[in-house]
């Protein structure tokens, strides 16, 4: 028991930092991916204006292959579809 708490705590103070590193990207889209991802919430990702970074923050976080398709940029949507 006291081992999961530990790892717990690591976890949550790793996640603490990660997310205050998000705060020093000065793009604001690629801030608002690194939130969603950091706190692994689909909904933040329509704070992104760029419209294939949105379409890829939705596919990677909600884990739908499928939706890597609606990214426009062969390159990022090939990229897109390497995350599964």
């Amino acid at each position: 028991m006291k081992k999961i708490i530990i790892a717990t705590l690591g976890l949550f103070v790793a996640q603490i930092a990660f997310a205050q590193s998000c705060g020093a990207i000065q793009n604001q889209d690629r801030r608002s991916f690194c939130y969603a991802k950091t706190k692994g919430n689909p909904g933040m990702c329509g704070a992104i204006r760029n419209q294939d970074l949105r379409s890829y923050c939705y596919a990677t976080l909600k884990g739908n292959k499928g939706m890597c398709g609606a990214i426009r940029n062969q390159d990022f949507r090939n990229e897109c579809y390497a995350n599964f």
